[in-house]
């Protein structure tokens, strides 16, 4: 009700990385939810914390979850800033757009960025039960993990580098 999402009918296997109040989360504790996740079966995975673009740590979790069929997705960080982080081969790093395409004022960018999408104005749910817009890469992030998620369903057998040439592409 209210909101739809971009794949319907796609099962979520929502996974806690931390305990903290503020949600911060260090490195190991992201590539342990990449771990957990591949070892029971995900094939999509989205992380929407700042930094996580450039940690060898997560990226590692990601050749890991690479290796069982699945794609991760992480958002490059809403500073408007080129981070200078490595391109990762096993992470989809998702730059934001505008409802006009265009790369929105605060979305990082650079050589680690492999896609954009829209994370400017998404309308969702709110934690007080109504609905909002909010904007930031960690909301383009899922929507290009979401993406991943329909190109899959049409042909499971594809491996992530190709889910991901299919996107870039």
């Amino acid at each position: 009700t209210g909101v739809a999402s971009v794949a319907w009918n796609a099962r979520i296997m929502p996974i806690r990385i931390t305990n903290e109040s503020n949600g911060a989360a260090s490195w190991s504790d992201m590539a342990s939810g990449f771990l957990w996740a591949a070892d029971h079966g995900a094939r999509v995975a989205n992380l929407s914390y700042h930094g996580a673009a450039g940690s060898s740590t997560v990226a590692n979790a990601a050749n890991y979850m690479a290796s069982k069929g699945g794609v991760v997705v992480v958002a490059a960080g809403n500073d408007n800033t080129d981070y200078g982080y490595n391109n990762y081969a096993s992470l989809v790093v998702a730059a934001a757009t505008t409802s006009s395409d265009a790369k929105a004022s605060y979305s990082s960018h650079g050589y680690f960025v492999d896609i954009a999408a829209p994370g400017s104005s998404i309308y969702t749910t709110s934690r007080s039960g109504g609905y909002s817009s909010v904007s930031g890469t960690s909301f383009a992030t899922p929507n290009t993990a979401a993406v991943a998620a329909l190109i899959l369903s049409a042909n499971p057998s594809l491996n992530p580098s190709d889910v991901t040439a299919i996107m870039v592409n």
